[in-house]
């Protein structure tokens, strides 16, 4: 009985095994089948009957090589914030098609994928340049056969009016003579050995010139093909494209370069840096003149200014390094800022020579080589918030002398009898006083505060530029300065929210 009860058993064991690996097999075969549902359904609504990550990909815009992978278009996916795992979990979870990472839905851009994005679109700008290039130096070839063959030809008919002369003189070859006389050719040579000569060079010129029809030829379909994709890259579908991958470039930027010290080259410290949207005129930024270094300093300095003065992003002109002449540091004009070469190029010199300044007064105390940056934007700020017929720098330099004069500021103490020694008989006695507050005032910040512009007596603009600056990267900002930064801290404080 034992016997026939473990048998039975046994059987039974083995007959359970057997249905729990049926079992497991059928729950395989279910997943699999519920995938591949869960493929067409999304197959379907996407473009046609291809592979997940095709179907991305066309849904994303993205152009799919004849010769991809599966893997490929996942890499070109992630430049958008896909992840593979992500997107199959979501399928077998929910059974629905997982949104795109650009909807308003989508999640932080990982440092991974900001790498993916940033390398993506500088080979695209690579391509690009490469591809403008290529059509320059195709159209440029096409244009040198053609003025090859153009001077072919004029080769041609010369050499066969030559002959034609000789024949024409003579009648024939048989009446040409044959003794050597001097030729213009080669020196010794008889009539009838020139005559045959420009055939020769004649016939050679007439071969050359097949020749240049099919190089021609051949130039023409290279250049036709370069400058249909040029073209086509300059569609407003594509330029709409590209701008869109340009802020896509420039949010990456920000995810994997958080400091001007992350950046890798140049490059990218003049992209990250326009990444920031500081200018009006952002894509006019031009520092290619200066090093690495030198421009993630400068770089560095702009991001203090405007983290000081925001109410002035997007509202002043792009920054820009050339040559100047040799007295001047920067200039400011309606495209923006100017920075001179020859000192932003060599940024320890240009502090040495700076800082003495500084230290005989010649600029305002306590300021540095970057206060040169804020001074021209001072600028910058003076023609964003002038009117016609008003001038903000004026007002601002009239109120302050206002505002230090009822405070009983010592700066006018004896400003009368300046006046009465003053050697302009011409003005009034109030003129005078005027004069010389405007002038006390002025000499307070720095020298270079008091320069005129052309002819204009009351020409403010540096004064405002010097103050404002002292102001703003002083650690001890003096009287006049401070005055001089509140008021126009009061000025700008109006466009906030405004556009």
């Amino acid at each position: 009985m034992d016997d026939a009860v473990r048998r039975f058993r046994s059987r039974r064991a083995d007959r359970m095994g057997l249905i729990r690996e049926d079992n497991k097999d059928a729950v395989t075969r279910y997943r699999e089948r519920r995938n591949l549902r869960l493929k067409k359904r999304f197959d379907e609504e996407n473009h046609g009957n291809t592979h997940i990550p095709f179907g991305l990909c066309e849904r994303e815009g993205i152009e799919v090589q004849p010769d991809w992978a599966p893997k490929d278009a996942w890499d070109a996916l992630k430049g958008k914030g896909y992840d593979p795992d992500a997107v199959y979990k979501e399928l077998e979870e929910t059974g629905k098609t997982p949104k795109s990472p650009s909807s308003p839905t989508k999640t932080a851009m990982t440092k991974e994928s900001a790498e993916h994005v940033i390398g993506e679109y500088r080979n695209t700008v690579k391509s690009q340049t490469k591809l403008e290039k290529d059509r320059e130096k195709a159209k440029n070839a096409l244009r040198n056969v053609q003025h090859d063959k153009r001077f072919a030809e004029q080769q041609l008919e010369y050499l066969r009016q030559k002959a034609q002369e000789i024949l024409d003189k003579y009648g024939s070859e048989e009446n040409m003579p044959e003794e050597k006389t001097i030729s213009y050719l080669t020196g010794m040579m008889s009539v009838h050995d020139e005559y045959l000569n420009y055939k020769e060079l004649a016939d050679k010129e007439e071969k050359a010139l097949s020749d240049y029809e099919k190089k021609i030829a051949k130039c023409e379909d290279k250049f036709k093909d370069l400058d249909k994709r040029y073209e086509e890259s300059r569609t407003e579908e594509a330029k709409k494209k590209n701008e869109e991958a340009k802020e896509r470039y420039y949010e990456a930027l920000k995810v994997a370069r958080p400091t001007y010290d992350d950046c890798q080259d140049k490059q990218e410290v003049v992209d990250r840096l326009k990444a920031n949207k500081y200018f009006k005129n952002n894509e006019d930024v031009a520092v290619d003149i200066i090093g690495f270094e030198e421009a993630k300093a400068l770089a560095k300095n702009l991001d203090g200014f405007f983290e000081k003065v925001p109410q002035m992003i997007g509202r002043v002109g792009a920054v820009s390094v050339y040559g100047l002449p040799n007295d001047v540091y920067g200039q400011s004009d309606w495209a923006g800022v100017q920075l001179a070469s020859k000192y932003f190029r060599d940024l320890r010199k240009f502090k040495m020579e700076y800082d003495d300044s500084e230290r005989i007064g010649f600029h305002p105390k306590g300021t540095t080589w970057e206060s040169v940056v804020f001074h021209e934007y001072t600028h910058q700020i003076d023609n964003v918030m002038s009117k016609k017929g008003w001038s903000f720098s004026k007002a601002v330099t009239d109120e302050a002398i206002e505002t230090l004069k009822k405070s009983g500021s010592k700066l006018f103490d004896g400003v009368e009898e300046s006046a009465k020694k003053s050697k302009y008989k011409w003005m009034t006695q109030e003129e005078l006083i005027k004069d010389a507050e405007r002038m006390r005032v002025k000499t307070a910040v720095s020298e270079y505060a008091f320069k005129w512009k052309g002819e204009e007596w009351e020409d403010d603009s540096e004064f405002l530029a010097e103050a404002y600056s002292e102001y703003l990267t002083s650690k001890s900002p003096r009287e006049v300065a401070t005055v001089v930064g509140k008021i126009v801290d009061r000025y700008i404080k109006d466009l906030e929210g405004k556009k």
